[in-house]
């Protein structure tokens, strides 16, 4: 009496995470040799459509590449005693993956640029962040991050990851960036100290993005002194007449605003000396002619 054929094939993971690699590292034949003499395998897509057949007892590779996705594996085994083919099916599926996803309060700003940040994804997930600036969380919405940008001409793209993993251990990420532009640095020297009503001009070294840049400059306190071109890159300034007993201290401010809209500001002080006072007398004695 022959044995019947027997078709025994089995897996300790029928379901999983998209991508999911099907192959003789997960699925294990039990060949039966005296009962099995020969294997007809077959791979068939969710809709019963045949993908792909092999013979023989090696297990054939198939990959399930999307979320909530099936594919069948059937296996019909013979024998060379022509008894009763026997056929065994079974079935593997992808679990729908957890949706990452998140939103910004700023996208763009000017140097130091606070974000807050709003995570929309699948509910019940747990989330670990990259903010890309040494930075990092697991909160599942974060606060306030604040991104810098340490150049004065150029500006810094920061890569923001969040990743977010379900129960099943299934992950999604998704990354977004996060521009940061420069702040101009405000510089300037002016001649110092200076004498009383002469005229001096400012030597604007301030750094700042290519582009359109503006410029105001200002006298920190009230004064009579003049400044020719609030608005110009290096104006000219006149300082009023001071024949006092101390000189003048002034503080002049200029403000830099880049291209982008980002400013500074910057002060310097300027000594004004007051300039002698000359003074003479002709005397008391009035004498007669000769």
């Amino acid at each position: 009496v022959f044995p019947f054929p027997k078709s025994d094939f089995f897996s300790t993971n029928y379901s999983s995470c998209a991508p999911f690699y099907l192959n003789s590292s997960k699925i294990n034949i039990n060949t039966y040799p005296n009962a099995n003499h020969s294997f007809l395998w077959q791979i068939f897509d969710k809709n019963v459509n045949i993908k792909k057949t092999s013979i023989g007892s090696n297990v054939p590779s198939d990959t399930i590449f999307v979320p909530n996705d099936t594919v069948y594996y059937r296996l019909i085994v013979t024998n060379i005693h022509g008894c009763k083919p026997d056929t065994l099916q079974r079935m593997f599926v992808t679990i729908d993956n957890p949706k990452a996803s998140f939103n910004r309060s700023d996208t763009l700003g000017c140097t130091t640029l606070p974000v807050i940040f709003t995570n929309t994804s699948t509910v019940g997930v747990s989330a670990v962040w990259d903010f890309g600036n040494n930075q990092s969380s697991s909160l599942f919405s974060p606060p306030s991050i604040n991104f810098v940008n340490p150049s004065n001409i150029s500006d810094s793209i920061y890569k923001v990851k969040l990743v977010v993993t379900a129960g099943s251990g299934c992950k999604d990420s998704i990354t977004k960036d996060i521009r940061v532009l420069p702040k101009p640095k405000a510089i300037f020297n002016i001649t110092n100290p200076i004498c009383a009503t002469d005229t001096a001009s400012a030597f604007n070294n301030s750094i700042f993005k290519s582009g359109i840049t503006t410029y105001r400059w200002k006298f920190i306190q009230n004064t009579s002194s003049t400044i020719n071109d609030t608005a110009s890159f290096s104006p000219l300034f006149t300082f009023v007449n001071n024949q006092s007993s101390i000189d003048s201290v002034y503080n002049i401010r200029l403000w830099v605003t880049s291209v982008d809209g980002c400013l500074h500001d910057t002060i310097r002080p300027i000594t004004v000396l007051r300039r002698p006072k000359a003074m003479f007398s002709t005397g008391a004695n009035i004498n007669c002619g000769p």
